[in-house]
C-alpha cells in the first residue's frame, strides 16, 4: 500500500530500504528522470483520472517526498519521456485510455505543465480514446524520434474501429504528422504494448507489438520506406496468448536483441539472426509473470530482470530473477547529457566492431507502463574490443571513441570524455565496538564530490547511512552506492511465555521469542522453537562479535502425581488417610466418591483398599494477538463478496476473541466451520459502524477452520452477500501469517488476496485442569502387635522411659528379640539380645520421636511395652 524506493547498495549485494510513501492511488504508469537537472531522478507516476505525482529522493536516500501534485480527469495507460520540444529539458507523454493524450511540458525548472500540442491530436474525436503505449524510436534514421501509440480498447469491437486502430506520428522538423497507414502500422489489432529493437542489426529500428485476440507482430523496418509483418517469427509459431508486456534487450550477450513476453504465457526469444528466434517456455519458473523490467542489478555484465506476478495484491512476490551469465562479452555505457536533457533520453548509439553495426537509444518508459534502466547494454558475443563507438546527442553534437575494451561500464558525458564507472570501495561496511570509523575512496585516487558535500579522493564516515559520489573530476560519475550500518544487538529478550508456569505430567510447551527468532536456548536446542517436557528454567540467547543477549527466563513446573499408598495398622476402628495435593477426591471404588480434601477418615474393620485422585490448576497461557487491525493504513470492504479467513491449529487453544470494523451498521451471522464442514459455532450479532469485538470462547482442537459470516444472513441485513467487513491486503498483512508455532492464518476464504474480516486474533492455550489416574491408598490390618493380643512387660525393665534415645535393660530380664513398630505398627527397629547380661540400646541414630511399641520375645512368649523417645 505504498511507494517504496529500495537503494541497491554495496556492488549489488543487497538493497537498503529507502524513501516510502502511502500511495496516493492505483499506479498503472511509472516513470524515471530527472526532470530538474539536479543529477537526481525522480519519480512520475499515474493512473485512473487521479492526474501525476513527482516525487524525489531526499539527499540521503532515506525520505521520499512530493515535488509536484497534479489532478487530471484521464485514464493514464501508459507513459513515456523525450525532449519533446527539444529545449534541452526532459518532458513527459501520458497515453489516455479515455480520451486525448496528454503532453506534460517542462518549464525548464523541473516542472510539468499539461500543453495540449495539436500536432499528436490531430485524428478526429472518435479516435481519441483507446491509448496503451507510447514508444519513441527514430524509424527513418533522421536523428530525431517518431511517436508509436499503441491502441486498445475493450468495447470496440470493429478492426475498423478507429479507438483500436495504432497511429504513428513521424516528426517532421518538429512537427508530428500521423502516418500509420502510409507506413503498415495502421493495425486494428488491439495492440496492448510495443517495444522497439534493431533486431536484424542493418541499422534501422524495428518494433514489436503484443495484440489481443490476433497474433502478435514483428514488424521490420524496411529501411525507413515502411514496415513488413512477421507472424511467425517465433519457433513455437503463431504467438496469441493476450499477454501483458514486452521487454527487448540482449539477454545472452551475443550481439542480438532478444524478446521476453509475459502475461498470459511468459517466454524468452532468444534471436537467432535473420528476424528468427527461439523460444523458450518455463524460463522464469512455473508462475506466470504479469509483468517485468531489466537491468544489470549486480553489475556482471549480464542483464537481469525484476518479475512481477499477479495484479495489485497478488498473493505471488514480486522477484528478482539473476541472470546466470555465461562466456559472453558485453560492453555498457551510463550518458548524462549537457546541451540535450541530463539523462540524454533520445541519444543514439552506434557500436561497431567484427560483428558489423549494433545500435541503441536511451529510452526511459516502453511498452505497458515500465521504465528499464537507461544504462546502454551491448552483448559483444566474443568480441572483447570494440573498434568504435558513435553518440549522436539529441542536440545536433556527434561524438566518436575509438578502441575501447569491453567488459567493462562506461560513463560518458555530452561534450567531455569518456570513462570508467566510478567505484566506491568501504573498508568495512559495519560500525561494532571494536569499528567507529569507515573510510570511503574512489578505487581511481581521483578528487570526488560526496553526496554528503565532502569533496576528496577518500572520506571517513562515522555514522551509519548511503553514500555514493556526485562527480568526479567534474565528470558526473554516480559509481556505487554503499550502505553504512550499526552492528545491532541481538533481539531476544522477549519470551513468548515468561514468568513460572504449572502444566500436567505429558504436557509440552512450545516455547519461542516473542519475535520468533531462532535462538540458542539453554537446554542445547538451536532454533525458534523450543518444545519443553521436562520441568526446569528456560532462557534464549543469542551473540555476535560484541554481545550476548540473553532472554527472559521462564521456570516450567510439570506436576508429577501422588504415589500410591500403603499403611500397616494394628488396630480396628477409625483411621485417617491422609496425603498431599491440590484437589483430592477419594473413593472406596471408581464409582463412588467419599469425600474430597487432603484427609479422611474411615473404618478398618479389615485389610481395605481405598482410591484418590488429584487435580491440579493449570496456568493460562494468553498467546500475542494475531492480525493486526490499528497499525494497517488501507482497509476496505465490499458488498458482494462474503469472505473471511482460514486458519489452522496446531495445539487446542481456545479461540476468545476478535475484532471487525465496518461503515454499515446491521445484524451478522458469525460463523466457525471445521474442515468437515460442520458448523461448530454460530451466533448472530448486531454490529455497529466502527470497530467492535467479537467474543467466541470456542475450543478449537488441531485442524483447519474457516471464520467467515452467513451469506443468507447477510442478504437479509443488507440485500447482498458481503457483510461490509473491512479487508486489508496481502500487501500489509502477507499471508500465510504464522507468529507463535501455534495458529497460523493461512489465507482468505475468497479468491481476493486479503487478509479478510478478522483481526487482533486473540487465542488461550486451552489446558484444562490437570487430574491424575486413580491412585491406590491400601490399607494392611496387622494385629500382631496389638497391645490387647500380648501380655505386658513390667515396664522397670527398660529405664529411663521416656528416653532421649538412649535406652538400658536390665540384665535380668530374659529378653532374647526386640522389635519396635510405631503407633501405625509399621516395624521401625529390630535388635537380638544375649540373655543373662544388662544391655544398652542407643536409638539416637534412627531418629525416632513419639511413642513406639515394644515386641519382647522371652522364651516361647511374647511381651509388649510402650517406650516414649523424645
Amino acid at each position: 500500500d505504498s511507494l517504496t524506493v529500495h537503494v541497491q547498495v554495496n556492488n549489488g549485494t543487497s538493497f537498503k530500504r529507502g524513501g516510502s510513501v502511502k500511495k496516493p492511488f492505483t499506479i498503472v504508469t511509472t516513470n524515471i528522470g530527472d526532470f530538474n537537472q539536479n543529477h537526481k531522478n525522480e519519480i512520475l507516476i499515474s493512473g485512473f483520472k487521479e492526474g501525476f505525482r513527482l516525487l524525489e529522493l531526499s539527499d540521503d536516500l532515506d525520505s521520499l517526498y512530493e515535488l509536484q501534485n497534479s489532478l487530471g480527469d484521464y485514464y493514464a495507460q501508459g507513459s513515456s519521456l523525450s525532449d519533446i520540444n527539444n529545449d534541452g529539458w526532459l518532458d513527459a507523454f501520458i497515453t489516455n485510455d479515455i480520451g486525448y493524450n496528454v503532453i506534460l511540458n517542462n518549464d525548464q525548472n523541473g516542472e510539468l505543465t499539461i500543453n495540449p500540442i495539436d500536432d499528436f491530436n490531430v485524428t478526429e474525436q472518435d479516435s481519441a480514446s483507446g491509448n496503451y503505449n507510447a514508444v519513441w524510436f527514430d524509424f527513418d534514421n533522421d536523428l530525431d524520434l517518431d511517436l508509436f501509440i499503441s491502441k486498445c480498447l475493450v468495447n470496440a469491437t470493429s478492426f475498423t474501429d478507429k479507438r483500436r486502430i495504432n497511429q504513428f506520428f513521424v516528426n517532421e522538423g518538429g512537427q508530428f504528422i500521423e502516418s500509420a497507414s502510409l507506413y503498415n502500422l495502421d493495425h486494428g489489432d488491439q495492440t496492448w504494448c510495443a517495444d522497439t529493437g534493431d533486431f536484424d542489426n542493418d541499422g534501422d529500428m524495428d518494433l514489436v507489438i503484443i495484440n489481443h485476440g490476433s497474433p502478435s507482430l514483428l514488424l521490420e523496418n524496411d529501411g525507413g520506406k515502411g514496415f513488413i509483418e512477421h507472424e511467425s517469427f517465433s519457433s513455437d509459431g503463431i504467438i496469441q496468448n493476450d499477454d501483458l508486456q514486452v521487454v527487448v534487450a540482449d539477454f545472452n550477450n551475443d550481439g542480438l536483441e532478444d524478446i521476453i513476453i509475459v502475461g498470459i504465457k511468459s517466454q524468452i526469444l532468444l534471436n537467432k539472426g535473420s528476424l528468427k528466434f527461439e523460444a523458450y517456455d518455463n524460463a522464469f519458473g512455473f508462475d506466470e509473470m504479469t509483468s517485468c523490467a531489466f537491468g544489470d542489478l549486480n553489475q556482471d555484465g549480464w542483464l537481469d530482470l525484476l518479475g512481477v506476478y499477479g495484479i495489485a495484491d497478488s498473493p505471488i512476490n514480486d522477484r528478482l530473477l539473476l541472470n546466470l551469465g555465461g562466456v559472453k562479452n558485453y560492453i555498457q555505457f551510463t550518458l548524462t547529457g549537457n546541451i540535450s536533457s541530463i539523462n540524454a533520453v533520445g541519444t543514439k548509439v552506434e557500436l561497431y566492431g567484427e560483428w558489423g553495426l549494433q545500435q541503441r537509444w536511451v529510452k526511459s518508459g516502453v511498452a505497458y507502463g515500465i521504465t528499464n534502466t537507461m544504462n546502454l547494454h551491448f552483448g559483444l558475443d566474443n568480441s572483447s574490443i570494440v573498434d568504435s563507438v558513435k553518440l549522436f546527442w539529441p542536440s545536433g553534437l556527434e561524438e566518436v571513441y575509438y578502441n575501447i575494451a569491453g567488459n567493462t561500464h562506461y560513463v560518458i558525458e555530452e561534450g567531455k570524455v569518456l570513462t570508467k564507472l566510478l567505484d566506491v570501495n568501504a573498508d568495512n561496511y559495519q560500525f561494532d565496538c571494536e569499528i567507529s570509523e569507515i573510510t570511503l575512496a574512489s578505487s581511481s585516487g581521483n578528487e570526488i564530490v560526496w553526496n554528503n558535500a565532502f569533496v576528496g579522493s577518500s572520506i571517513e564516515v562515522t555514522d551509519d547511512g548511503l553514500f555514493y559520489s556526485l562527480s568526479q573530476d567534474s565528470i558526473y560519475n554516480p559509481g556505487n552506492t554503499v550502505c553504512l550500518t550499526t552492528l545491532q544487538r541481538p533481539n531476544v529478550e522477549n519470551l513468548l511465555f515468561n514468568g513460572e508456569i504449572d502444566l500436567c505430567n505429558g504436557d509440552q510447551l512450545l516455547l519461542s521469542t516473542a519475535d520468533y527468532n531462532k535462538v540458542i536456548w539453554s537446554n542445547g536446542v538451536v532454533d525458534d522453537t523450543n518444545i519443553i517436557e521436562e520441568s526446569g528454567s528456560y532462557h534464549g540467547y543469542l551473540f555476535n562479535k560484541c554481545d550476548t543477549v540473553y532472554s527472559d527466563t521462564v521456570s516450567i513446573y510439570f506436576y508429577e502425581s501422588e504415589m500410591p499408598q500403603h499403611d500397616t495398622i494394628n488396630e480396628t476402628g477409625e483411621y485417617e488417610l491422609n496425603v498431599t495435593g491440590s484437589l483430592i477426591s477419594w473413593y472406596d471404588n471408581i464409582f463412588n466418591q467419599l469425600g474430597e480434601g487432603t484427609e479422611l477418615t474411615v473404618n478398618i474393620l479389615h485389610d481395605s483398599v481405598f482410591y484418590f485422585k488429584d487435580i491440579k490448576d493449570r496456568s493460562v497461557l494468553t498467546l500475542p494477538k494475531i492480525g493486526d487491525l490499528e497499525s494497517q493504513t488501507r482497509h476496505y470492504s465490499t458488498d458482494f463478496i462474503n469472505s473471511g479467513i482460514e486458519i489452522e491449529v496446531f495445539k487446542d487453544v481456545l479461540f476468545k476473541s476478535c475484532v471487525v470494523e465496518t461503515d454499515l451498521d446491521g445484524e451478522r451471522k458469525f460463523l466457525i466451520i471445521n474442515e468437515k464442514e460442520d458448523t461448530i459455532f454460530s451466533d448472530l450479532k448486531n454490529i455497529e459502524k466502527g470497530i467492535s469485538t467479537l467474543e467466541f470462547n470456542t475450543l478449537l482442537i488441531p485442524g483447519k477452520y474457516k471464520i467467515t459470516t452467513d451469506i443468507s444472513q447477510n442478504i437479509i441485513s443488507f440485500g447482498h452477500s458481503g457483510p461490509r467487513l473491512s479487508s486489508v491486503s496481502q500487501n500489509q498483512i502477507p499471508l500465510p501469517f504464522q507468529n507463535n508455532g501455534y495458529i497460523e492464518v493461512r489465507n482468505s476464504i475468497s479468491f481476493l488476496p486479503e487478509w479478510a474480516h478478522f483481526f487482533d486474533l486473540a487465542f488461550d492455550l486451552a489446558f484444562d485442569q490437570c487430574e491424575s489416574d486413580f491412585i491406590e491408598y491400601k490399607i494392611t490390618l496387622d494385629t500382631t502387635v496389638s497391645v490387647w493380643n500380648h501380655k505386658p512387660l513390667n515396664d522397670d525393665l527398660f529405664y529411663p522411659n521416656p528416653t532421649n534415645g538412649r535406652l538400658y535393660i536390665k540384665s535380668n530380664s530374659g529378653i532374647e528379640r526386640i522389635d519396635i513398630y510405631d503407633m501405625l505398627g509399621r516395624e521401625v527397629g529390630r535388635y537380638l539380645l544375649e540373655s543373662g547380661h544388662g544391655h544398652t540400646i542407643d536409638l539416637s541414630s534412627k531418629n525416632l520421636k513419639g511413642s513406639y511399641i515394644f515386641k519382647c520375645k522371652i522364651a516361647d512368649i511374647n511381651l509388649i511395652t510402650r517406650v516414649i523417645i523424645e
